[in-house]
């Protein structure tokens, strides 16, 4: 999928009610910030998280998306480490990680709260694996 249309592809997905509530994870700040902008741009509800936000910013962004005020929470793997959100929908990730413990994190924490689907938004073409999957010798999984 070509890198630009992702972002249409994840609003497509909450527009269609394929996507109730998640936590949307993306590599960098800035890509956090300009998801959740385009995001609200499109209508939906959401909220963000990630190191720039400041401690009272992260506070409410989380407890509103656990009040349901917000759809979705775009996060960085700060979020990862020790969020606390009973039946979460879906985990997505909308960035490769950098790291296999970032990975793991994103994957195995939040996805044992999850009661719905967790979601690998992938841009083509790939020329490497991802750092999880090159740790632990699996091969590349394909779009």
């Amino acid at each position: 999928m070509p890198r630009e249309l992702k972002s249409a592809l994840l609003a497509e997905l909450v527009r269609r009610d394929l996507v109730a509530d998640a936590i949307v994870f993306t590599r960098t700040k800035h890509r956090a910030n300009r998801l959740a902008e385009y995001l609200e741009r499109h209508g939906f509800k959401t909220a963000r998280i990630h190191g720039n936000r400041s401690q009272s910013q992260r506070t409410a962004a989380l407890e509103g998306f656990k009040a349901g005020r917000h759809r979705l929470l775009v996060a960085t793997d700060i979020v990862a480490r020790g969020i606390d959100v009973e039946a979460l929908g879906h985990v997505i990730n909308f960035d490769v990680p950098a790291d296999p413990d970032s990975y793991i994190h994103r994957v195995g924490r939040t996805a044992a709260r999850t009661h719905g689907r967790r979601v690998h938004v992938r841009a083509r073409p790939r020329r490497r694996r991802p750092p999880c999957h090159r740790a632990r010798g699996r091969p590349e999984l394909r779009a």
